[in-house]
């Protein structure tokens, strides 16, 4: 998820990054128990300001909280966007593991990454591996046969319009 990052854009008068660690908790009421909630925010919401330790304290007695990495702004500088963001990845699994704060810390991938490649890099253990099905020949040939069944395509142009593309048809813009 990317929620904002502050509560701004002419709604309020001060810049308050609570409003991303807002959305981010409202999205762990609903997540699913068991689920991963994997979320892109403001680099103030690091472990390194002290305005969010106690609120992630809160959320590592509730969640486990796998990953808080930092990236480059200069990543995203292409697009218009250069503030550094935050990374996180928390599991709905229980609670951090540790008796208090300082041994939860020792079980949370946390630092900070310069490209898109760092942070995989550093973040690729978090992925579990894909339990491996027993070789069936005929769950094979049901697996293909769906491959044809999927919605069909449409490809137009930002010229022509869209009122032909059905409910369950992904229309894609080249235009």
């Amino acid at each position: 998820m990317n929620p904002p990052f502050s509560s701004t854009g002419g709604r309020v008068t001060k810049d308050n990054p609570v409003c991303g660690a807002r959305h981010v908790a409202s999205a762990l009421r609903r997540l699913k128990d068991g689920g991963r909630l994997v979320a892109i925010v403001s680099e103030a919401m690091s472990f390194y300001h002290p305005g969010f330790s106690e609120w992630w304290q809160r959320i590592a007695c509730l969640c486990n909280v796998r990953a808080n990495l930092t990236l480059d702004g200069k990543e995203y500088a292409r697009y218009g966007a250069s503030p550094d963001v935050q990374i996180l990845v928390i599991d709905k699994t229980g609670a951090t593991p540790g008796q208090n704060w300082r041994e939860q810390l020792k079980h949370i991938s946390r630092g900070s990454a310069a490209t898109l490649e760092d942070a995989w890099e550093a973040l690729k253990h978090l992925v579990e591996p894909t339990p491996t099905e027993p070789h069936d020949p005929a769950r094979e040939i049901e697996k293909a046969e769906a491959t044809f069944s999927l919605p069909a395509f449409y490809f137009i142009s930002s010229s022509e319009p869209t009122r032909d593309v059905e409910e369950n048809q992904m229309a894609l813009d080249f235009g």
